[in-house]
């Protein structure tokens, strides 16, 4: 995959997973400024995957308008936000996530139909390893710039970002199981590709993208069960850098 096409699809990734984890908070008892914040990053992300889209030949037509619609739904929420609409900029999050999300979802849905016998089995898991690192990447960087708020708002409970890191866990755990999956499944069907069978290059992917993110979690998560939000945001901005890496090379590699 050419770095434009990764780099877009990371910045979408991004977009989503962030939108999803505002989504997710309890809008009544952090400030809303973090909401506002969030939701800046959001359409900010999806304001450059649209300008990356451009430098993609096949995306030059479909990128344009769901990514459109994304960054000014991200807009749109962060006034909501910073208005006190809360439940107004939880729903144009939620429209920016699904225009986004097509974007990442339409292409292989395409080619999968196109062929004259579709490999469903290849389709589920192109969705599933979307879906994957959607949710790894937004809940990793939604969790770190929540760390930030507890410096802040100094009676802020430490169950948001306990909450918040479990769920991080969860979402290393899911990564790995279908990186495993995956893997396996190519054997399975016969599927060869030399990128499988480069010990150093799916070494490096297992390392950055799933392992370390799910050690520094693990520490952020035990942070966050003593009240150390400083010490846990720290970990997490190196889960977030991790995670970067390993994304980027999972779109070399194809998961």
């Amino acid at each position: 995959m050419r770095l434009t096409s990764i780099l877009t699809s990371i910045l979408i990734e991004l977009g989503v997973g962030t939108a999803l984890f505002v989504c997710a908070q309890k809008t009544g008892e952090i400030r809303k400024s973090f909401f506002s914040f969030q939701s800046g990053m959001v359409a900010a992300s999806f304001f450059l995957a649209w300008l990356f889209a451009w430098l993609i030949p096949s995306g030059q037509n479909n990128g344009f308008v769901p990514l459109l619609m994304a960054w000014s739904s991200g807009l749109a929420a962060a006034r909501c936000f910073s208005g006190g609409r809360n439940r107004c900029g939880k729903i144009a999050l939620w429209v920016a996530a699904a225009s986004a999300g097509w974007f990442l979802v339409a292409p292989p849905i395409i080619l999968t139909f196109e062929t004259a016998s579709p490999n469903l089995g290849w389709l589920a898991m192109e969705i599933l390893n979307i879906a994957a690192g959607t949710f790894l990447f937004g809940w990793a960087s939604g969790a770190m710039i929540l760390g930030h708020w507890y410096l802040i708002m100094r009676g802020l409970s430490f169950e948001h970002l306990r909450r918040a890191t479990q769920q991080l866990l969860i979402a290393v755990g899911a990564r790995i199981a279908l990186f495993a999956g995956t893997w396996l499944w190519f054997q399975h069907v016969g599927i060869a590709a030399d990128l499988l069978y480069d010990p150093l290059l799916m070494g490096m992917r297992a390392l950055w993208g799933l392992l370390l993110p799910g050690i520094f979690g693990f520490m952020a998560w035990r942070c966050a069960r003593i009240g150390s939000n400083q010490a846990g945001t720290g970990l997490l901005y190196i889960t977030v850098v991790a995670v970067l890496i390993g994304e980027i090379l999972a779109g070399h590699i194809g998961f």
